[in-house]
């Protein structure tokens, strides 16, 4: 069994590009580096098809019948069922935010790479947490 940490856990995502084609940032773990995001393009916060706006967010440790133990995101406005979760390309979410362990670009497409590694990782700090607190910063 792990040991589930009773202090507040702080996840931020800082967010370093926005196109059309995706919004690319960091993961921080308290407020150390672990890994890259890819999330869909900002488009207006539409279910399914936009990156969530930038705020603070709870996320809720679950086991998910198809990702396995991860973050379900809590509070955000008009939307429901986000995730962090494995994937490569914008086109593996639908608003959820996918994990990798470094950055590369197919065409014009923003991808990350290594995503099972580094949600192997996540878990291993999911595991020892109930909930935390996610904030997401836009690019400056």
């Amino acid at each position: 069994t792990s040991v589930v940490q009773r202090r507040l856990v702080i996840c931020r995502i800082s967010r370093i590009s926005q196109s059309s084609k995706g919004t690319l940032g960091v993961l921080f773990i308290d407020d150390i580096p672990r890994m890259f995001t890819l999330e869909r393009p900002w488009l207006g916060n539409t279910r399914l098809v936009s990156c969530i706006p930038p705020g603070k967010y709870i996320g809720e440790r679950v086991q998910h019948p198809k990702y396995g133990e991860t973050l379900l995101f809590r509070n955000i406005p008009g939307r429901d069922g986000v995730l962090f979760h494995v994937g490569n390309y914008v086109s593996d979410s639908k608003g959820c935010i996918l994990l990798g362990l470094s950055l590369a670009q197919e065409k014009d497409d923003p991808i990350i790479l290594s995503s099972k590694m580094a949600m192997d990782s996540f878990r291993k700090f999911v595991k020892t947490i109930e909930e935390c607190l996610i904030i997401i910063e836009d690019v400056k």
